[in-house]
């Protein structure tokens, strides 16, 4: 066991590899995966930047083996448990299960959905599917992103609030003779919102 890794939280470990992640969302990271960190084996993260996020999660997640998906090519140092492809994340097909899976990629919902869609069904039991920065949607400048009014559901924010109608499949389906065809995940365990980040946690 990485003694080193294990006294560190992952904003000490942010910090040493320059993952490009904000105190306040590694601290909400470092509280979901405490009891995860010595017994996830894969971890997926779409957008890896310069690759110093993918570093991070291979100190961190002590035993897993990490997979990064850009589109821009990448090459970091060599590490015997971290790999990256090239490529769109709405275009990944996973062919491994996973027990985290991070979206910091397109930050665009159709791109976003798309890779849910593909890749939820590879989530193990009791896995996190995080997905970053779904605020976009507030941001008028954004290409999918408008000024905000009262029922938001431009970009991103209206695909976390799906989410809510996923999280609620039960009673949705109690008494109401039609709902939806699918939601826009099944299986879903919990939904934990919190600024900046979106965890779907799957049963």
């Amino acid at each position: 066991m990485n003694t080193l890794a294990a006294m560190n939280t992952l904003v000490d470990l942010g910090k040493m590899h320059s993952a490009a992640k904000s105190e306040a969302l590694l601290n909400a990271y470092d509280a979901l995966f405490t009891d995860v960190r010595r017994s996830a084996w894969r971890v997926l993260e779409f957008g890896t930047g310069f690759g110093g996020s993918l570093l991070m999660w291979a100190e961190y997640f002590e035993y897993a083996k990490i997979l990064g998906v850009d589109i821009e090519p990448l090459k970091i140092p060599d590490h015997p448990r971290v790999s990256v492809i090239q490529g769109l994340q709405e275009e990944f097909v996973p062919k491994h299960t996973f027990d985290v899976i991070i979206d910091d990629g397109a930050h665009t919902r159709v791109e976003t959905e798309a890779a849910l869609q593909h890749c939820w069904s590879s989530l193990r039991s009791g896995g996190f599917y995080c997905i970053e920065d779904w605020g976009t949607g507030y941001w008028p400048s954004w290409s999918d992103g408008r000024a905000w009014k009262l029922g938001h559901q431009a970009g991103m924010v209206g695909l976390v609030k799906d989410f809510v109608d996923a999280a609620g499949a039960d009673d949705v389906r109690k008494e109401n003779e039609t709902g939806p065809g699918s939601f826009v995940v099944c299986h879903l365990a919990s939904l934990q919102v919190f600024p900046g980040l979106a965890v779907l946690r799957k049963s």
